[in-house]
């Protein structure tokens, strides 16, 4: 049986010598030459002095010399119905005028990646020449948006809240594939682009004085397609998908406070919205870990936005707290929720809704952690709210029931426990009706 392999790719050259190493170089001279004439058409030697230059101008880089013969065969179909076409010259002049404008950028200056500028610079000739395209603004519009998300599986769908033209979407989205800026994959619904053309679109964002605004509409293009708060399956799956661009998204986030720590407050209410998001995704995916990292990244922001003893803390707190009782920590989510049930009994005054459910929340945390009179007492206060606040026969009241039932059960007081589940039993059957999954579980 043969053994599985792992292949990655990546520029480090520093690797453990048990791992072995495949170097992919560039194209040769003559590589080059005839992945030029082959892919521009040309089957005689007169061009040959052009196509060498062009060649060693792009230093025998594929990914940069695909670019150029993309950006030229565009342009010479649509410069052939006045009879002329773009000379391979042209694009060299062309280049070399953007090369002079990108090296005024010292972020492009002080990169000694050759292949980088190389390529950056084919990719800004060719997105400077969609910009001028009829409906090419739209397709900058959602090129400019893919730069602060994650390189592969967007989704095309997505972009109709910024496009509500499915006409116009198409033509922007059919615009970048002609001039290879992305790649249109599984049966035309999903985009992947390389993380150079991101970068470039970055560069360029960042030289017009445009990031922070185009950061922007990437949050609302994610907050109007994420299906929060909703557990339905196909929603978990969209959850899933959309999540890799989140964080990608969160990572932007971050760099922007860095560099403008001026724009603090605007970034931390993306930051705090985004989080809720992305809290909401991981929960449903079962990814606890990362989903208490992100509360615990967001509770500082919220405690400084608001107070520590704000209620928006008290959110977070009471979901944190289920985080660490998901994670096997009871102790930690004891003490977060009694954190929690302080600041809502301030806030809201001992006999609210909002207190119950912490209360709730706290009763079963002390019957986790075999405190079983606390558990009683605490979900007998928050069975008398949700009964005041509901009335006696809503199905909120039924789950309190369950709740303080089982602590019953764990005070060896089963009568009491049938009796609150047999009461919370008929609720159920009137709510659901008697085939119900909420049924079977009581």
């Amino acid at each position: 049986m043969n053994k599985p392999h792992i292949l990655v790719t990546s520029r480090n050259t520093k690797w453990p010598k048990n791992v072995k190493i495949c170097s992919l170089n560039t194209f040769t001279k003559a590589e080059s030459v005839e992945f030029i004439k082959k892919a521009l058409g040309i089957e005689n030697s007169a061009q040959d002095e052009d196509v060498i230059k062009l060649a060693e101008k792009l230093q025998y880089f594929p990914l940069a010399l695909q670019q150029a013969v993309v950006y030229i065969k565009v342009k010479n179909e649509e410069l052939r119905n006045v009879g002329s076409g773009l000379r391979i010259e042209d694009y060299l002049e062309t280049y070399e005028r953007k090369t002079k404008e990108l090296l005024n950028d010292s972020e492009f200056l002080d990169s000694d990646d050759n292949y980088t500028k190389a390529t950056f610079t084919a990719l800004k000739v060719q997105l400077d020449a969609i910009e001028k395209i009829e409906n090419g603004n739209k397709a900058i519009e959602i090129i400019n948006v893919i730069a602060y998300l994650a390189p592969e599986n967007i989704s095309i769908k997505m972009f109709l809240s910024l496009q509500s033209n499915k006409e116009e979407l198409g033509s922007a989205i059919r615009l970048l594939k002609q001039y290879s800026i992305v790649n249109v994959e599984q049966e035309q619904v999903v985009l992947s682009v390389h993380r150079l053309v991101q970068q470039v679109t970055r560069l360029e964002l960042g030289e017009q004085g445009k990031a922070e605004e185009t950061i922007g509409k990437a949050f609302n293009l994610l907050k109007k397609n994420f299906p929060y708060g909703s557990n339905r399956l196909e929603d978990s799956s969209k959850k899933r998908e959309l999540l890799p661009h989140c964080e990608a998204l969160l990572s932007y986030l971050d760099g922007w406070l860095v560099k403008k720590p001026e724009d603090k407050q605007k970034v931390e209410d993306y930051l705090e919205q985004l989080i809720e998001l992305m809290r909401d995704g991981y929960n449903d995916l079962g990814n606890y870990k990362r989903q208490k990292e992100l509360l615990e990244k967001a509770l500082p922001i919220l405690e400084k936005r608001y107070s520590s003893n704000h209620v928006e803390v008290a959110k977070t707190l009471g979901n944190l707290s289920n985080t660490y009782g998901d994670l096997g920590d009871p102790n930690k989510q004891k003490e977060l929720l009694e954190r929690a049930l302080d600041i809502k009994e301030k806030h809201y005054g001992s006999d609210h809704v909002e207190v119950a459910g912490t209360l709730e929340n706290l009763g079963t945390n002390y019957r986790d952690l075999g405190d079983y009179n606390k558990a009683k007492e605490l979900l007998e206060r928050s069975l008398h709210i949700d009964e005041k606040h509901y009335g006696s026969n809503h199905v909120e009241v039924a789950r309190s029931l369950v709740h303080l039932g089982n602590a019953y059960g764990a005070l060896g007081d089963s009568r009491k426990q049938k009796e609150l589940i047999e009461r919370a039993l008929h609720i159920e059957e009137k709510h659901y009706g008697s085939n119900h999954v909420e049924v079977a579980k009581t």
